[in-house]
């Protein structure tokens, strides 16, 4: 079997981490418990926030962002890295 291209294993390792910052979000709506997120705006430009997750749905994630004190919607593609915000343990792409 010949080795995937660039952009098959770009695009494989960005579907799994896609796939596993969404399980933790799952668990962390069910849980209530709040998660840390990184996120990148349409510009790239990366934040971090803390966050109560409330609904995931269709792609996204609508929490209360604690440091604003608003409800926001996050797209998932976009979460660069999550994790309880009470814990070290990382979903990382």
């Amino acid at each position: 079997r010949p080795l995937p291209s660039l952009a098959e294993a770009f695009y494989r390792t960005y579907f799994a981490a896609v796939l596993r910052h969404a399980s933790l979000l799952r668990e962390a709506v069910a849980s209530g418990r709040p998660l840390w997120i990184g996120y990148a705006d349409k510009g790239g430009t990366a934040r971090e926030y803390t966050v109560e997750p409330l609904t995931l749905t269709a792609g996204f994630l609508t929490a209360f962002d604690v440091r604003s004190s608003e409800v926001r919607t996050y797209t998932i593609s976009r979460i660069t890295g999550a994790q309880y915000a009470d814990t070290e343990e990382e979903s990382a792409p």
